[in-house]
């Protein structure tokens, strides 16, 4: 009989392959627990190369692209919360049926550097009775995308006994549509609607905000995020955090090393020169326009300023022109309407 696995990691990965070998290096190598791990990646390709790595299992997310020509950027946010939710659903749903009693969801850019920081998630649920915990600015900060709040979609975890017993991860992504809903705002929907407020625990209030570094020093959780940075700045960074907490171990993470551990002293240096990172608390500018944010967050300016109210003549005209045709749409996306029918008019008699 095979023994129960102490945590599941669900990994959403779309063709970072190289950052998935560092993250099985991290639960395998250089953490003492037992763990079951999976993996959602974007394409075929991806997830035979990831099926070459240690993990457990490896699914293919729903190719969720865009049809439309020219691409507008509400489209552009359509096709990528869809394609975010769509790899927690199958990333969480595999490793639910995992033996571990617990779940982390992950992505690319998301490292998690210790293991007992995240043991502690589990124990802080347990002693709570909570089903899900999350950290984030919470359930009262409401925007065009996060409706009913906001919490981080990596470094979430969620017990697997409830998940398998409610069928958490089996639903339909037209559920989550219309398009306004980001995936940190699928997160609060899923924990007021599916899980409930009474079993959530919010076990922080900072996310790492919106810039491309942002660190937890209590916990050890690290986000990078490489496409806004200067070439080579993040891989330097990240060697930086594995030498600091001693990740070192692992053919992936030791050649990592090797290419980037010599110019990793001064990457923090420079990320700090970047905009808030490495752990440094965000500047004058950074906090004034956090807290404009959330005291304008209900009014009308923000609403309008940033797309609350701005609707398009019908929803269906947003939908049809990013997913319709023949094309790679999943079958759950077509023949859905949002748009209410407009009323008859009465005619006299």
């Amino acid at each position: 009989m095979t023994a129960a696995r102490d945590f599941a990691l669900a990994i959403s990965a779309d063709e970072e392959v190289d950052d998935v070998r560092l993250l099985v290096d991290i639960f395998r190598r250089n953490w003492t627990g037992s763990f079951h791990i999976v993996v959602c990646a974007a394409s075929a390709g991806a997830a035979a190369e990831i099926g070459r790595c240690d993990v457990d299992s490896v699914a293919i997310g729903e190719s969720v692209r865009l049809e439309a020509d020219p691409r507008e950027a509400l489209q552009e946010h359509i096709a990528g919360a869809l394609r975010a939710v769509d790899g927690i659903r199958k990333a969480c749903g595999l490793a639910a049926g995992s033996s571990a009693p617990y779940t982390m969801h992950l992505a690319a850019g998301r490292y998690p550097l210790a293991w007992d920081p995240v043991r502690a998630l589990g124990e802080g649920m347990r002693r709570r009775g909570a089903v899900l915990a999350a950290r984030g600015q919470g359930f009262g900060l409401y925007a065009h995308d996060t409706p009913v709040g906001r919490f981080d979609p990596a470094f979430f975890v969620v017990d697997n006994a409830f998940a398998r017993a409610r069928r958490l991860w089996e639903f339909s992504l037209a559920d989550f549509l219309p398009h306004k809903v980001s995936a940190p705002g699928f997160v609060a929907l899923w924990a007021l609607g599916r899980v409930g407020v009474h079993r959530f625990w919010r076990y922080a209030a900072d996310d790492g905000g919106e810039g491309p570094i942002a660190f937890d020093p209590a916990r050890g959780f690290l986000r990078v995020d490489a496409s806004r940075l200067p070439p080579d700045l993040a891989s330097r960074l990240v060697a930086s955090y594995f030498a600091e907490y001693g990740v070192t171990r692992g053919p992936a993470i030791e050649a990592f090393h090797a290419r980037w551990g010599a110019d990793a002293a001064a990457a923090r240096d420079e990320a700090r020169a970047v905009g808030r990172g490495a752990g440094r608390r965000p500047g004058a500018w950074a906090r004034g326009r956090a807290f404009l944010r959330e005291r304008l967050v209900r009014r009308w300016i923000y609403r309008y300023r940033y797309g609350d109210m701005v609707w398009p003549r019908g929803l269906d005209d947003v939908y049809r022109a990013a997913f319709g045709g023949a094309g790679p749409a999943p079958a759950e996306l077509r023949d859905v309407s949002f748009d209410m029918p407009s009323p008859r008019r009465s005619r006299a008699p």
